[in-house]
């Protein structure tokens, strides 16, 4: 089984694409759903991980570039 979040969670997408089952498809939004979940903690853990030891400051600025960075799209 896929442990990579992101990959058990396009592998779902592409399984759904062929099912037409109701009970089929709830177990594979039930899976999808657990997958999505545990994906959001991963990047929650990675965001601790790599801010855990900045400064106020230094958070802001890094807060502040990723922003900037985003809202190139």
């Amino acid at each position: 089984m896929e442990t990579n979040p992101t990959a058990l969670l396009l592998d779902l997408a592409a399984q759904a694409q062929r099912v037409s089952d109701r009970k089929a498809l709830h177990d594979l939004l039930s899976r999808g759903h657990r997958a999505w979940c545990e994906g959001v903690a991963d990047v929650q853990a990675g965001v601790d991980r790599e801010t855990t030891s900045l400064s106020e400051a230094e958070f802001a600025e890094r807060c502040a570039l990723r922003a900037r960075r985003g809202s190139r799209g």
